[in-house]
């Protein structure tokens, strides 16, 4: 009897022949990439003056994005035109890299006040220029550059384990 034998054919694959197909697939589109540089604008500087705050054309969600930076920001700078490139071309992770000089700077006529923070892990001072307001519910201190304080609330309790003394010009109850 007579045995059928299949015997494999011989074929010499180029690599011509082996990627064809893959140059032929359908590609996927590229992924855009942040441009090389873009002017930005400086909102502020957060996380006492550390961090700067940006908007640009195309951001990638809305308000302030914190940005790092090479530069020596000072609050003089903030509304100014600022030089952004991205780490890795990623829109996320803005770097200011310059400050434009001769832009428009702040868009209104006067800058905003400045507050002053410092701490120095005994005690925190918060500086206003006019006025400092704290805020909570219906409870409220305002603080004015003039000396007046104003303490609001729906009760207010004054409770000392010493003396708690009122002292003014004159004192008026109810």
């Amino acid at each position: 009897m007579k045995r059928d034998t299949l015997a494999p054919a011989k074929v010499q694959a180029t690599d011509d022949d082996l990627l064809a197909p893959l140059l032929r697939a359908p590609r996927a589109a590229p992924i855009a990439a942040a441009p090389a540089a873009l002017v930005g604008r400086l909102l502020a500087l957060g996380d006492g003056g550390t961090t700067p705050l940006v908007t640009f054309p195309g951001q990638l969600q809305p308000g302030a994005v914190p940005a790092r930076c090479v530069v020596d920001l000072r609050p003089a700078h903030v509304g100014a035109d600022v030089l952004l490139v991205f780490d890795g071309g990623d829109l996320a992770r803005p770097l200011v890299t310059g400050v434009v000089r001769g832009g428009t700077g702040w868009p209104l006529d006067e800058q905003p006040g400045r507050v002053k923070v410092d701490v120095d892990g005994e005690r925190l001072t918060i500086a206003a220029t006019h006025e400092l307001v704290l805020r909570c519910g219906k409870a409220a201190l305002t603080l004015r550059s003039d000396g007046r304080i104003e303490l609001r609330g729906a009760d207010i309790l004054t409770d000392a384990t010493g003396a708690n003394r009122i002292r003014g010009g004159s004192v008026q109850l109810n």
